[in-house]
């Protein structure tokens, strides 16, 4: 049975305040925000691990949630910062990646998908949209130079499902280092790369969605 796509209006009351949109950091694109604010929301009740606790404040930490290095729909190696389940939303957007080379951000509700994609492979990862682009590209640039370092292509395509696993804890580590203390260099890089593609970086994921098809988490 084909999965059903719901679009609903904002119901006056059903929203928590914690879920409005943040003030648009400075490094943010406001095509991104606008984006941002279009994008519809679905119906259904929030998972539980995104109401927020007591002290008003998300139940995650890190703002880059989950990373991953995947060959074509092949997911070679992941992080997750977070214990949702993130292998169906990502799964959809890797889907939808064309195959030539390419750097876009994919918006949905108070997410952004970023990824590179090169050489038959795309680096992703999910953040939360306050923490804007300069930052994740960042560590995609880094995450793309350590992976592409540490594997020759051969071992890279002969890999099936997490069969490079072993690089799931680097990725860990990236996601931690960029969260609290990026690189001043990776940031300036990522400035530059961002400049050159600003016009090509943001797009609403329900603009690649094709028809019966839903993101959630799990």
């Amino acid at each position: 049975m084909p999965l059903l796509v719901f679009a609903a209006k904002e119901t006056p009351g059903r929203m928590n305040p914690e879920f409005d949109r943040p003030s648009v950091p400075a490094d943010i694109d406001p095509a991104i925000a606008q984006a941002g604010r279009e994008v519809s929301i679905l119906t259904g009740s929030l998972p539980s691990d995104l109401i927020p606790d007591s002290n008003n404040r998300r139940t995650y930490s890190m703002s880059l949630i989950y990373a991953l290095v995947a060959r074509g729909g092949t997911v070679l190696a992941a992080h997750s910062g977070d214990k949702r389940d993130f292998s169906q939303a990502t799964q959809a957007i890797l889907s939808k990646i064309p195959p030539n080379n390419s750097k876009l951000t994919y918006v949905w509700e108070q997410y952004l998908f970023h990824y590179i994609s090169e050489g038959g492979l795309t680096f992703l990862v999910m953040a939360d949209d306050a923490v804007g682009r300069r930052m994740p590209f960042a560590f995609l640039g880094e995450l793309q130079q350590r992976f592409t370092t540490k594997y020759p292509p051969d071992v890279i395509y002969a890999a099936g499902d997490n069969g490079l696993d072993e690089f799931d804890p680097e990725i860990g580590r990236l996601m931690h280092q960029f969260s609290t203390s990026p690189p001043p260099d990776a940031l300036n890089q990522a400035r530059q790369d961002l400049a050159q593609v600003k016009d090509i970086m943001v797009q609403n994921v329900e603009q690649i969605l094709s028809r019966g098809e839903r993101i959630e988490l799990l």
